[in-house]
């Protein structure tokens, strides 16, 4: 059990997964959290949703798994047939998709119900389609955490931080993660925007966790493609700018990167190589501690002073290759 005397105060905060290492995640969090606070309604901080365009994946260790989602916890970013192939023939009238969708990609190719197939802009295809949904699923998961100023956990009360939290967990190796992830970190700092002292995190593995999974070499190009995207994107002198409607009030222009602090983490150190279910489990593990030790303060701390130290440097990222518990 967490030990009440050591927590000083806690932050609103929004876990996001995105994809099946998502929802992987999210499920163990809430193991933690069942484990240290006896229910989910026992600890109001904390709200989750999993988005996937996968609509019934199964988490592979049920063992580590805590309470299923609610239906309201859950979003299924599908795109039907019918309507990637009007976007795909109709390009005057789906301008702001063709500034980007490669030509080659078929309807059949473009249509989610069973997944992304590993392919990145189908992932971003499906967040383009279902944006306005997601927004509407973000904001009804930010407004179920508590707006008090205070907690009551067992027979103490702590103070919540006038702040929010947002973590991204995903996979950048297969199609539905890797493909969202840029665009869904710009498009949260413009729909909570309002929000007192935001901080957006991403963590994802780093793409040698899938190793022996099949199909290694598309999820190793996946993985390669999009860290060099961010590392574009994590570069002072980039502009984020894009359009996600027919209107120019429909662009989402940003000077910063798509999230505060990024997590890519690693499967090895000197001492140890870890499977992808370790790491799962230690992502987990690091949000729940974020949320409840004592040592989030110190780990707020040296996050503060990466910031300050790194906002002036245009050519280096804020991507910080984390093995194995390296406290940033």
């Amino acid at each position: 059990m967490v030990q009440q005397q050591d927590i000083k105060s806690f932050a609103r905060t929004l876990v996001i997964g995105v994809g099946g290492t998502g929802l992987e995640v999210i499920t163990r969090i809430r193991r933690l959290i069942v484990e240290s606070y006896g229910s989910l309604a026992n600890f109001p901080v904390i709200s989750f949703l999993h988005i996937d365009t996968e609509e019934n994946y199964q988490v592979k260790d049920k063992n580590m798994a805590g309470p299923a989602l609610e239906t309201a916890e859950k979003f299924w970013s599908k795109v039907k047939y019918e309507d990637a192939e009007d976007i795909v023939k109709n390009k005057s009238n789906y301008s702001w998709y063709h500034e980007w969708l490669p030509p080659e990609l078929t309807p059949e190719q473009l249509t989610c119900q069973e997944g992304a197939g590993q392919i990145r802009a189908c992932g971003r295809f499906s967040f383009f389609h279902n944006r306005d949904d997601i927004k509407q699923k973000c904001e009804e998961a930010k407004n179920r955490i508590t707006n008090n100023a205070q907690v009551t956990i067992g027979n103490e009360i702590f103070p919540i931080k006038p702040k929010l939290n947002i973590f991204v967990v995903a996979s950048i190796s297969g199609g539905t993660g890797s493909g969202m992830l840029i665009d869904f970190g710009y498009s949260l700092r413009d729909w909570f925007q309002g929000e007192n002292h935001l901080e957006l995190t991403a963590i994802v593995p780093s793409p040698d966790a899938f190793t022996g999974v099949g199909a290694g070499l598309r999820l190793k190009e996946n993985g390669y493609a999009a860290l060099m995207e961010l590392n574009y994107f994590y570069d002072a002198n980039t502009q984020y700018s894009v359009k996600f409607g027919p209107y120019e009030s429909d662009r989402v222009t940003q000077q910063r990167p798509p999230y505060d602090f990024m997590y890519v983490v690693g499967t090895q150190n000197q001492l140890v190589t870890i499977e992808i279910k370790q790491i799962r489990e230690m992502i987990a593990q690091n949000i729940f501690l974020d949320l409840v030790s004592d040592f989030s303060a110190y780990k707020r701390t040296v996050r503060d002073n990466i910031r300050s130290q790194i906002t002036a440097v245009n050519d280096q990222p804020l991507i910080n290759k984390n093995n194995q518990n390296q406290p940033i």
